[in-house]
């Protein structure tokens, strides 16, 4: 009887160790305080015992970022690791950063091509037109 408690013990041991080594090695992210948070380990807690901790905090606004992955942030993006959760950050800044410089060189380029396509459409209606005069006078010289 003894040897089974033991052994009982013994193998519900090895299951929190592995829990826990596993526990520390993945990652997500989650919204704190309108910020994106990266915490160490899974969400929630197991016999009162929290099974993560803040690792760090960014400067990435949720606000910032696509509806639905500002959603997702509300309840948690598991990543495989600490490196994983910290490239999803910088494709967060990158793609904030390319939003928020976009719009304005976009309008730009769009006027300059516009400007570009009224000077060759005018240009182009110009030498119709000069072609049409010069075959005009042509026809009144031999006429």
């Amino acid at each position: 009887m003894i040897l089974t408690i033991l052994a009982l013990l013994i193998v519900f041991a090895g299951a929190a160790f592995s829990f826990k080594a596993y526990a520390d090695t993945v990652a997500y992210l989650i919204s704190d305080n309108g910020k994106v948070a990266v915490y160490r380990g899974v969400p929630g807690e197991m016999f009162g015992i929290k099974l993560s901790q803040l690792d760090h905090t960014t400067d990435v606004s949720v606000s910032d970022l696509q509806p639905g992955v500002a959603n997702r942030l509300e309840s948690g993006i598991r990543v495989d690791n600490i490196d994983a959760a910290n490239a999803l950050i910088e494709e967060y800044q990158a793609e904030i950063s390319s939003k928020s410089t976009t719009p304005g060189a976009t309008a730009e380029n769009t006027n300059n091509s516009t400007d570009a396509s009224a000077s060759s459409t005018t240009g182009t209606s110009d030498s119709n037109k000069q072609t049409s005069d010069a075959s005009a006078n042509g026809s009144a010289d031999k006429a």
